[in-house]
């Protein structure tokens, strides 16, 4: 798999994609990263303005109270309020009233200024005018009583207040006002602003926090550090009165970057299956057609010269095709006439090893029938000559052609018959054949060598009866056929001569007999064919046997 065009293409397209779509990821969350910093310090910049702002107005706020407070017409005012009234008491009044304008327009924070008069149980304010102390009044005078510093909170208001002993001049202060300040200065929506009364513990809203908010508030007030899903900054301003700060969820910061990266991953997923398409289509275009020309290569590494491409359309690989097409051809043709030739040769050279070993079986026989009639054994030489007559029928008969297994058994068998005849007391043999001979075809006279050569060196060789064994067995896919004598055996220096002299093309030796059934068989079976030659499992005499494959040798194969 790791060798095919799709893989490597799949696998290049993703090794230029990937450390792009990294780089654009490390960016993106270089990109949060950045984002959340700056938005950090733009809003403890805008915090430590507002915080110093402020701080600067409330202190407006509070030298203007005093110094309004030491107003001679508030102090004329107040001591009229105990005559009746008069002309000059409304001049006064009218005075007092303009300066307390004055007061409420110093700060956009103030929404009144009011002046209570304990001893007349009257107040005078900017909003409401002059009327007698009611329920707030008297409320803001508890608190004035209890309260250390010079304000206070009372519901949605901070009143700051100068008690001058006769009368006690205050203003209103709207916390409503002072948090959309801050969050006209904050200027991000999805940030939660808040300030804290640091002296009260109180936290200025203009509504009703919400009681998620308000553990929110409190869990940064204890550990402002812990809030890891929180991107919180505080500042406190200089007299250390108020606590200014805002939260905001990372989540709610960074909305624009996780949707960023939601598409970011979208479009990966997208990309990635773009590049399969792609590389699908790149494979079919070239992976398709190279596999094909890949399987009529391996064909022809076969030995199948036939196939043919079909001719594509005109591009790069339609010339190939063509090519390989002729090639084919060429070959094909090439091969057949080397094939015809090699045949021609082979019959040339199987046609003079046959008459290389008739002569020499002929001679051996004759030789035999001599010493056999010098001795007087008439009846001998008779079955001697009638073997030699069948014998020499099938030796004409078979000439260089494949002749059935069977035949060859048989007159393998005469050929033991009539070298019986010589040595009636002393030589002995079985054939054993396991297999349908009838239905295999060997090259003639392949037997009958091997069982001569097992007289020579088992029988000739020495004093007392040998013994031969021919046996022809199924071994698989395979028949194996085996010549044996009980004789005295080869040593093994005989034995490595033997099998080296197999091996050569040419061979001028005395052991031609094995040499060239050797080549027969290998011009038949192909190196299947070989003969294989040791001692026999016993140790005792000599084993000789060859292996051909079934498939090769059955008849009308």
């Amino acid at each position: 798999m790791k060798h095919q065009v799709f893989v490597k293409l799949l696998v290049g397209f993703l090794l230029v994609a990937v450390p792009m779509e990294a780089i654009a990821l490390a960016t993106s969350w270089y990109g949060a990263k950045v984002v959340l910093e700056e938005t950090n310090q733009s809003m403890e910049e805008k915090l430590y303005f507002f915080a110093s702002f402020l701080e600067e107005e409330l202190s407006n706020v509070n030298q203007m109270l005093v110094s309004v407070s030491m107003d001679t017409d508030l102090m004329e005012y107040a001591l009229q309020r105990s005559d009746e009234f008069s002309y000059p008491n409304v001049i006064t009044f009218d005075r007092l009233t303009s300066k307390l304008k004055i007061l409420q327009f110093s700060s956009e924070y103030i929404v009144d200024v009011f002046m209570l008069l304990p001893q007349s149980n009257e107040v005078v304010s900017v909003m409401n005018g002059f009327k007698h102390i009611q329920e707030k009044e008297r409320a803001y005078s508890r608190k004035m009583q209890d309260s250390e510093t010079n304000r206070f909170l009372h519901e949605d208001k901070l009143v700051y207040f100068s008690d001058n002993g006769d009368f006690v001049l205050g203003v209103e202060i709207s916390q409503a006002h002072i948090v959309e300040s801050l969050r006209s200065h904050q200027g991000n929506a999805e940030y939660h602003v808040f300030i804290k009364d640091r002296l009260q513990d109180a936290v200025l809203s203009p509504r009703k926090l919400t009681a998620d908010e308000q553990a929110t508030i409190e869990r940064i007030g204890r550990d402002p550090g812990a809030m890891d899903d929180l991107v919180v900054q505080e500042t406190e301003s200089k007299d250390r009165l108020f606590r200014i700060g805002f939260y905001a969820s990372k989540a709610e910061v960074l909305g624009p970057f996780h949707s960023l990266r939601t598409w970011f991953w979208a479009l990966t997923c997208f990309a990635v299956f773009v590049i399969v398409l792609f590389s699908l289509f790149i494979n079919q275009q070239i992976q398709a057609p190279l596999a094909l020309i890949v399987r009529s290569m391996k064909e022809v590494e076969r030995g199948k010269y036939g196939g043919r491409l079909a001719l594509r359309k005109n591009d790069e690989f339609g010339y190939v095709y063509k090519q390989f097409n002729r090639m084919a051809e060429q070959l094909q043709t090439l091969i057949q006439e080397g094939l015809e030739r090699k045949i021609q040769f082979q019959r040339a050279q199987l046609r003079s090893l046959q008459s290389q070993i008739n002569p020499h079986f002929l001679y051996n026989c004759f030789y035999n029938g001599y010493r056999m009639a010098k001795s007087g054994q008439t009846d001998n030489v008779a079955k001697l000559c009638k073997f030699l007559g069948d014998y020499f029928r099938f030796v004409t008969y078979s000439n260089d052609k494949d002749v059935p297994l069977s035949d060859e058994l048989k007159y393998t068998t005469t050929y033991l018959e009539i070298q019986k005849i010589r040595f009636s007391d002393r030589l002995s043999f079985d054939i054993d054949c396991r297999v349908d001979a009838s239905a295999y075809l060997v090259p003639g006279l392949v037997l009958q060598p091997l069982v001569e050569n097992a007289l020579i060196h088992g029988l000739e060789q020495r004093e007392g009866a040998t013994r031969i064994e021919v046996r022809i067995v199924e071994e698989g896919e395979a028949i194996r056929a085996e010549v044996s004598d009980d004789g005295p055996g080869i040593d093994e220096a005989q034995l490595h001569r033997i099998r080296e002299l197999l091996r050569q093309t040419e061979n001028e030796t005395e052991h031609f007999g094995l040499w060239n059934i050797e080549w027969r068989l290998r011009y038949r079976f192909g190196e299947d064919g070989m003969l294989s030659i040791g001692p026999r499992t016993d140790g005792a005499g000599t084993l000789v046997s060859f292996v051909f494959p079934k498939v090769a040798a059955r008849r009308g194969a």
